[in-house]
């Protein structure tokens, strides 16, 4: 093993047991920059296909064509946002000059209505909420249902025990193969 690696791990160890955060952090990026850092081999990919039982489909013959293709379709695709974008200071420079104050004005408070209107909805739906959630509340909490529920409870934990019970009682060295 390279000296320099035993080095900065024996720096890195030394820093982690005298409790420097800093110090230990940056000892172990040395370390860890330090390493080798193997290539895989030639065919690795394949050999774990193989003995995952996967298959390795081939390229198709007509995929360089098609990358052309594809490129052809972005460039046009970039030259049409390009157009776009070149006309539309000739489209937003006159409509911005006929916008108003007031016109402004009638936009921002209808926005503001909206959204108050929205958030009353949204204040009534919640208030719903909390009615069926007060109701809920008022019949669980009832001692003939908190009855009910502890027995359930209780006939529950009951069960898995018969049920443990019954699977584990005939288990021994029995059932166990011998190899």
């Amino acid at each position: 093993m390279d000296t320099t690696l035993i080095r900065r791990f024996r720096r890195w160890m030394h820093d982690e047991k005298a409790q420097r955060a800093d110090g230990a952090d940056v000892a172990f990026k040395h370390f860890f920059d330090s390493l080798p850092h193997p290539a895989p081999t030639a065919g690795f990919a394949e050999r774990v296909l193989a003995q995952l039982g996967l298959e390795i489909l081939p390229v198709p013959a007509t995929a360089p064509a098609m990358a052309g293709a594809y490129r052809v379709g972005i460039a046009f695709a970039l030259l049409m946002a390009g157009l776009v974008a070149a006309t539309l200071p000739g489209i937003v420079i006159p409509m911005v000059g006929s916008l108003s104050p007031g016109l402004l004005t009638d936009v921002a408070l209808d926005s503001l209505a909206g959204l108050v209107r929205t958030m009353s909805r949204g204040l009534a739906l919640g208030r719903a909420f909390a009615d069926v959630g007060q109701t809920l509340q008022e019949a669980l909490l009832t001692p003939m249902v908190m009855m009910t529920i502890a027995a359930s409870a209780l006939t529950s934990i009951i069960a898995f025990r018969v049920l443990h019970q019954v699977l584990t009682r005939d288990r021994s060295s029995y059932y166990v193969e011998s190899s």
